[in-house]
């Protein structure tokens, strides 16, 4: 395969262990890329809490990473079966981070969507702002 458009951490292993170069990424496009947490609309409805619970403990776990750093790459190396280095660097790529979905960030997902309407990747207009909902993680970070 000579070119392909890929995600974390296959982007660290390509780059570190085939020695291959990434041509252009979401900041050279002006894009952006984020990860986002899902959850079914009928479980959040059903069951507010545990969906706030859950968010709270992903924020933990993120915090334990951020403070146990070496101890956490050893722990997604051996998971992943992923050399260290692989595993720092995608880290380093792609922090994770726990906040409510901007604005901006909502229409750069729409945007996105358009897109791929557009060019017929999905057969469906989607209007991002029915599927973003902050609430759960609002309580959740609330201290």
């Amino acid at each position: 395969m000579d070119a392909w458009s890929i995600w974390e951490p296959f982007i660290s292993y390509q780059t570190i262990k085939n020695k291959s170069r990434v041509l252009i990424d979401e900041e050279q496009l002006g894009t952006y890329a984020p990860s986002f947490l899902l959850a079914r609309t009928q479980f959040t409805k059903d069951h507010p809490d545990l969906t706030v619970k859950f968010l709270k403990v992903f924020e933990e776990a993120r915090q334990w990473e951020k403070n146990h750093y070496d101890e956490a790459v050893s722990i997604y190396s051996q998971a992943k079966n992923l050399d260290s280095q692989v595993v720092k660097t995608a880290l380093k790529n792609n922090p994770t981070v726990t906040k409510p979905i901007s604005d901006s960030i909502n229409q750069a997902q729409q945007d996105t969507a358009d897109f791929s309407y557009a060019q017929k990747i999905i057969n469906k207009k989607i209007d991002t702002n029915k599927v973003v909902d902050n609430q759960f993680i609002e309580k959740a970070l609330k201290k």
